[in-house]
């Protein structure tokens, strides 16, 4: 009778043991969480994924084996022992997303490419106070030429393939496409949310879309969250601006003491006996700008959301003139086929 009681608790323990839970956590080389990420048992149909936080919980016991996957990064196989806790640390892939562009409605890899493409990420966008995205693109991309006048209400000239000194205006202006949407108005996308932008420049590249591209093609890619992520950013900026030289001109009193030099006088006509520096009266002695944006993200598999808002104050350097403009979008994304 004790016998077969010692039998009974000795299989309740091992029932217990191998039908378990164990928790962990996936980061990344800078201990940071990587949520999404895909947690197998080897050879079986279990399997779950991270949340927010990088955090799994799965039914597995000693002696199998996890497969943990996530994209950009390097499986990884854990064997399961004893403990009821895991920390797993995944490397990223060797191929880079730098090497991947766009092209047209869909990606290729940097080098495999024979026409003229170029890609430009945040990181290597133009500081300081952009009133417009293509601001962020000037002296970034050879052959791209972008105009503008100094008014903050204006909206910059960008010519992408050749002169256009025989067209003027739109005529002369690339074709936008912002996140896959032909057309859309490249004015109207915040500075702060672009994360990339891909400049087709050749007509190899940009024959997709037709006799839209004559003029090039600019691709924008906006800042989206990663399913499974919940994602919430800030970002300022101010700034002053001040003039570095003005224009040197001769005052009233130097030109009636050259006119009278020569023998010239000039009439009550032209001359009220006034002695105004018109640049002076004219400019600010310092224009103010701020910039604000908030965005927000997040999703899962199948369905994501972002959107953002912006706001934007330049004062010109020129009394009277500036720019007060706010920005704001919403996006979402659903996908029904797997």
């Amino acid at each position: 009778m004790l016998l077969l009681v010692f039998l009974a608790l000795n299989l309740s323990y091992t029932f217990a043991q191998t039908d378990g839970r164990i928790t962990g956590v996936v980061i990344d080389a800078k201990n940071g969480p990587i949520p999404g990420t895909t947690i197998q048992v080897k050879g079986t149909g279990n399997s779950t994924s991270t949340d927010g936080n990088g955090a799994f919980s799965i039914a597995a016991k000693p002696g199998d084996v996890l497969v943990v996957t996530s994209v950009s990064y390097v499986k990884k196989e854990i064997a399961v022992t004893t403990s009821k806790k895991y920390k797993v640390e995944l490397e990223e892939t060797n191929t880079a997303l730098k090497e991947v562009v766009v092209v047209g409605y869909g990606t290729t890899k940097q080098k495999e490419l024979t026409s003229a493409i170029t890609t430009i990420k945040a990181e290597s966008f133009n500081a300081g106070v952009v009133t417009s995205p293509a601001s962020l693109l000037e002296g970034k991309v050879a052959g791209l030429n972008i105009t503008s006048d100094g008014n903050p209400n204006a909206v910059a000239t960008v010519t992408l393939r050749g002169p256009s000194s025989l067209r003027g205006g739109d005529a002369s202006t690339p074709f936008y496409v912002i996140d896959g949407v032909p057309g859309a108005d490249f004015n109207l996308v915040a500075p702060s949310d672009i994360a990339s932008m891909d400049i087709l420049k050749d007509a190899s590249a940009a024959a997709i879309y037709g006799s839209r591209a004559t003029n090039g093609v600019i691709i924008i890619t906006t800042k989206k969250a990663k399913p499974g992520q919940v994602r919430m950013a800030y970002n300022a900026y101010a700034s002053v601006d001040k003039i570095a030289n003005q224009f040197q001109v001769a005052s009233a009193d130097q030109l009636r003491a050259y006119a009278k030099a020569n023998g010239q006088v000039f009439s009550s006509a032209n001359d009220n006996g006034g002695n105004t520096n018109w640049q002076k009266e004219v400019e600010r002695n310092s224009a103010f700008s701020q910039n604000h944006n908030l965005s927000f993200g997040g999703g899962t598999d199948k369905t994501t959301f972002g959107g953002s808002i912006n706001y934007l104050q330049n004062q010109g350097i020129v009394k009277t003139s500036g720019l007060d403009r706010f920005i704001g979008n919403l996006n979402v994304s659903q996908k029904n086929i797997k």
